[in-house]
């Protein structure tokens, strides 16, 4: 599902302009500690609490937040705690900032209503940027998990989406290269041994190149670790 301002983001618009920011919300240990290169031709950094500790113990130390002020990048990737970070209300109140700035993408939308949760009070904070930013720079939310009704109205006001001033559009989300295929579970399943996942594993495998990369979901963290 894709949520975006009224005014169409056209692709001479993008390339024209310099900076696009992008909030996400993901493992840490999953993002590349200095730099992502996330669109084509266009040099990206990753901001968070570990990719500021990284830059830091450079040497020379860098400090990401003024190589974004010295338009070093074009895409700004930052993790949701930076948002109320010193460094980062810098850049946003740098008057070159804001006239790069050409887009702003909110991942995963959904979460600024999920209660209870830990980032939950982080993405509460997005709607914030509303009036830290120029009105006519162009916004795009999106979920995969965010039908209409209640929640979907709830996250549209908090991130600032005023009713009959945004497109909604809702996508298939259907992938052919995507199949359920249901597996009985024979044995238990401990942070040990995972025997009902050995098919994915060849009998004729010699070393770790020989299995194909594999995404298996677990219900907690440490069952994964």
């Amino acid at each position: 599902m894709s949520i975006a301002p009224t005014k169409a983001l056209g692709e001479d618009q993008v390339c024209s302009t310099r900076v696009l920011i992008t909030v996400r919300w993901f493992p840490t240990e999953l993002i590349p500690q200095a730099h992502s290169s996330t669109l084509k031709d266009l040099p990206g950094i990753v901001i968070n609490e570990d990719s500021l500790r990284a830059a830091a113990s450079e040497s020379p130390s860098r400090n990401l937040f003024k190589e974004v002020l010295d338009g070093k990048w074009g895409l700004v990737i930052v993790s949701l705690e930076m948002l109320t970070t010193p460094g980062f209300n810098q850049v946003l109140t740098s008057e070159s900032f804001q006239q790069h700035l050409c887009l702003v993408f909110i991942d995963e939308c959904h979460l600024v209503d999920k209660q209870g949760s830990d980032f939950w009070p982080c993405y509460k904070s997005i709607g914030l940027l509303r009036s830290r930013i120029p009105t006519h720079i162009p916004w795009i939310a999106v979920s995969a998990t965010l039908p209409p009704g209640r929640k979907f109205d709830s996250v549209m006001e908090s991130l600032g989406f005023h009713v009959n001033h945004y497109i909604h559009r809702t996508l298939p989300i259907n992938n052919p290269q995507i199949c359920y295929v249901p597996r009985i579970l024979w044995y238990p399943v401990s942070n040990t041994s995972f025997l009902d996942l050995t098919w994915l594993v060849p009998p004729s495998v010699v070393s770790l190149h020989g299995i194909t990369k594999t995404l298996i979901f677990c219900e907690t963290i440490e069952l994964g670790s």
